[in-house]
């Protein structure tokens, strides 16, 4: 039996949990691989695949009430911060996983746009003979000031040049890979692909979500360091992606962790698009 990397911990949640399965289908892996810009069939899912759990979870809420679109109201629409993954190895096309997902820590600060509640939200994934696989932290923050008006203030920044040595993930990101996205993934938030309904709340357009310019991140870590050796891999969501937009990123090796208890590398991964602006900016290890 394999020894736990990420033991689990009730101190951690916050409130109810509830349990489901996860079913890694090849299909499935094959729609997000498509998605992030793959197309050959794998046997092991890319890093980010665990947040295909949505697809399963009965209580999400960001897939339309059946039958009534999003009449009643858009889900809610938080700013994705972060997002955390702790990996004891990769997850395996074929088998089936149980995840566990449930509120996780709660804190607050002020910021520069008032008073900042921020919402973790866990989900752990365990095989069948209840090891840990993947735990996946989400991190939100509640603003003062809506979410609308945080999006406008991002696209007033000044183009910059790209930093030496960033490489194209993503070329002229379309609506219809942010369809896909979605598709595969599993978050069907208006946000991400009703230009009519993110225009009528007061955006400039739809906007990628979050997980796909992570899961595109990703890719340039896994080309470099592979799937297996991942040991963690997380990171803060620093700007909006549109359409239209061309991703680089660079991925720097900063020598040995500082883990007494796991050898391995640790890494920066940064993302900009066209213009220069950092998208998204994460850290990782490996094994």
């Amino acid at each position: 039996m394999v020894v736990n990397a990420v033991q689990p911990n009730d101190d951690l949640w916050s409130g109810p949990t509830h349990d489901f399965s996860f079913p890694v289908e090849a299909g499935h892996v094959l729609a997000f691989l498509r998605a992030i810009g793959e197309n050959d069939p794998q046997t092991v899912a890319p890093p980010t695949f665990a947040a295909a759990t949505d697809h399963f979870d009965p209580h999400y809420l960001r897939r339309p009430p059946r039958g009534s679109g999003w009449g009643n109201g858009l889900p809610e629409s938080n700013l994705h911060v972060e997002q955390h993954f702790d990996y004891t190895r990769p997850v395996q096309v074929g088998e089936m996983l149980t995840a566990r997902k449930g509120p996780g820590r709660r804190w607050s600060k002020t910021g520069r746009s008032g008073v900042l509640q921020f919402v973790e939200e866990r989900t752990e994934l365990r095989d069948s003979d209840g090891d840990a696989v993947v735990v996946m932290r989400w991190v939100d923050v509640h603003a003062e000031r809506s979410h609308a008006d945080l999006t406008k203030a991002q696209l007033d920044r000044v183009s910059v040049a790209l930093p030496p040595g960033a490489v194209v993930v993503a070329e002229q990101l379309s609506r219809t890979q942010f369809v896909m996205y979605a598709g595969a993934s599993g978050d069907f938030h208006p946000l991400h692909h009703d230009e009519d309904l993110a225009r009528r709340h007061g955006y400039p357009s739809v906007f990628a979500p979050g997980m796909l310019t992570m899961a595109l991140t990703a890719r340039a870590l896994t080309d470099l360091v592979g799937h297996e050796r991942l040991r963690s891999f997380g990171g803060r969501f620093r700007s909006q992606v549109w359409p239209g937009d061309t991703l680089h990123a660079i991925v720097t090796e900063h020598g040995a962790t500082d883990r007494p208890d796991a050898a391995g590398s640790a890494f920066t991964v940064t993302t900009y698009n066209q213009n220069g602006g950092l998208v998204f900016e994460a850290t990782a290890t490996t094994r």
